[in-house]
């Protein structure tokens, strides 16, 4: 509905952050796979 007012932004918990790898974790965990692919 047009009429409704604007949510305001959703804090995350931040147990949520805590969970998160460390950036770039991921990237690193797929090169570790593609590696062992190519082996």
């Amino acid at each position: 509905p047009l009429d409704d007012p604007p949510h305001p932004p959703r804090r995350e918990p931040q147990g949520n952050k805590r969970r998160q790898p460390p950036h770039g974790e991921a990237r690193r965990r797929q090169a570790q796979a593609r590696n062992r692919r190519g082996l």
